[in-house]
This record gives structure tokens, sequence and C-alpha cells, in this order.
């Protein structure tokens, strides 16, 4: 598979240590099964234009997000959740789902 979800992969960057830090205090460890990343936007842009719109040309709007893939049962990439963390201890969630999830 390409497009969109290929370059949505491109992003995931390993964990920041703030963010392995806040998945500990949830009780995430090594063995969960689900995969959590940084967000670190691509070199390249975009090719959706929904993604674009709401995150930037290279979702630079959510860099240093954590990241969470949404995978379909057959294992496709087809969508994400990015968390932001603000000082003052809210939250912020966006969610992005690609054409082959609708």
């Amino acid at each position: 598979m390409g497009g969109v979800s290929s370059w949505i992969e491109q992003g995931f960057a390993p964990l920041s240590n703030e963010h392995k830090k806040y998945l500990k205090t949830r009780g995430v460890d090594s063995k969960t099964s689900v995969s959590f990343f940084t967000w670190e936007p691509p070199r390249s842009a975009c090719p959706c234009p929904r993604f674009t719109a709401s995150f930037g040309v290279t979702g630079r709007r959510i860099r240093g997000n954590l990241v969470t893939p949404i995978y379909s049962p057959r294992g496709i990439l087809i969508g994400m959740e990015a968390r932001s963390f603000n000082p003052d201890g809210s939250k912020k969630v966006l969610q992005y789902r690609t054409d082959q999830a609708q």
C-alpha cells in the first residue's frame, strides 16, 4: 500500500522521554499491544488535502504530539490519534482517518 498511509508512517518517530514518562504513569509498558510514537513531520508534503487542512502540509501543527496509529483488522493503517499536553495539565486529542477508513 502507498499513498497517505505510507506518508503518515514516515512521521512516526521513537517516543520522546516525556511521552515515555506519561505512558508509564498510565500503566503502559513495553508489553502492550498498542503502538505509540512521537510525531515528527516528514520532509515531503502530505498527499491528502484533508490532513493538510487540519495539521499543515507536513503535519507541523502536531509536531511532538504523542501519536497512536489506528489499524484495520487486516493490519492496514487507517488513521491516527494525536495527543498534545499543555503546561497547565490539559490535553488535546486530534484524530485523522484515511479514505480507507471512511
